[in-house]
């Protein structure tokens, strides 16, 4: 990818919010040849100007295994066991909403999400993953019908899910409104949304900043706060009924603090101090409580949202 040509843009052309579509942003950092911008309007944070399609796509598809998301599909599903009250949270608030009806998960990854909804009694259940070797983990995993494709450009029935999940993928697209109507579309009466993503106020991107492993353009083009989150939604259609945040980014400070030599080593020195922290019922109530307090200071680095459609 021509880093170049970011900059060079970037210096040209005006900076416009993808989520208010407003111009007023002030020049925030740059990192790896892509500049960040503050929104003083919504509150976003967002890379500036964004690669075109066929530039994600190349890095998506082509380049797939060599993604930093490309950790995420390769896990197990133990490696999110601390996520697992999370997960069991949204999948209740979908069903008090519209039942336990048909179930999409969008950027579904390796499909951990779907396999364990699928445990808990959820059987109809669709994912939708454009990076070919992650559907293949995920259509191994559940069983369920993975749909290799990008999320617009996906031909589902509309008015078909009581829930559309996306973790951790809505900080990934350079179109948020048109995602956001196209779930509209999904959703039938009373479906209800949940998605998470990186909150630009967390611990870890207060502290560690552009540093911080979570910042990695051009896979990460928009950081959310609260604020910015309930700007996207609403006019969309939406009717926030919960905003949290949880979890402190283990992988972001292992990297930070032990300044590893290369990825493998990396990934090996997070999963070993993820089995560490999560090895007991104990260590796991633990992670429990710290997340109580996290949501309470808005420190979580993690944003969880659920809205119904309206």
């Amino acid at each position: 990818m021509n880093l170049a040509s970011h900059e060079t843009s970037a210096v040209n052309t005006p900076p416009q919010c993808p989520v208010c579509g407003s111009k007023e942003a002030r020049r925030s950092f740059a990192k790896d040849g892509f500049r960040h911008y503050s929104c003083s309007e919504c509150d976003l944070l967002f890379l500036f100007p964004v690669p075109s399609p066929e530039e994600l796509d190349a890095y998506y598809v082509a380049g797939a295994d060599d993604t930093r998301s490309s950790q995420c599909w390769e896990r197990e599903d133990f490696d999110y066991r601390h996520y697992e009250p999370i997960w069991e949270r949204a999948l209740e608030s979908i069903e008090r909403s519209a039942g336990r009806g048909p179930l999409l998960d969008v950027g579904c990854g390796g499909g951990q999400f779907l396999a364990f909804a699928r445990e808990r009694g959820w059987s109809e259940l669709v994912g939708v993953e454009p990076s070919p070797p992650a559907a293949a983990h995920a259509r191994s995993r559940t069983g369920a019908e993975i749909l290799e494709t990008d999320f617009l450009s996906c031909n589902l029935e509309p008015e078909r899910f009581s829930g559309v999940t996306m973790w951790n993928v809505i900080e990934h697209t350079p179109t948020p409104r048109l995602v956001l109507r196209q779930v509209r579309r999904m959703l039938g009466a009373r479906g209800t949304f949940v998605a998470d993503c990186p909150n630009r106020y967390g611990l870890t991107m207060r502290i560690i900043g552009k540093e911080a492993f979570v910042v990695m353009p051009p896979e990460h083009l928009a950081y959310f706060s609260h604020r910015s989150l309930r700007a996207l939604l609403e006019p969309e259609g939406f009717q926030v009924s919960q905003m949290s945040c949880n979890t402190i980014y283990v992988n972001d400070w292992v990297r930070f603090l032990s300044k590893p030599k290369n990825e493998r080593s990396a990934r090996a020195s997070h999963l070993n101090w993820y089995a560490r922290l999560t090895s007991t019922e104990a260590l796991l109530r633990m992670i429990d409580l710290v997340n109580v307090v996290l949501d309470k200071t808005r420190l979580g680095d993690q944003m969880l949202v659920v809205a119904e459609k309206r």
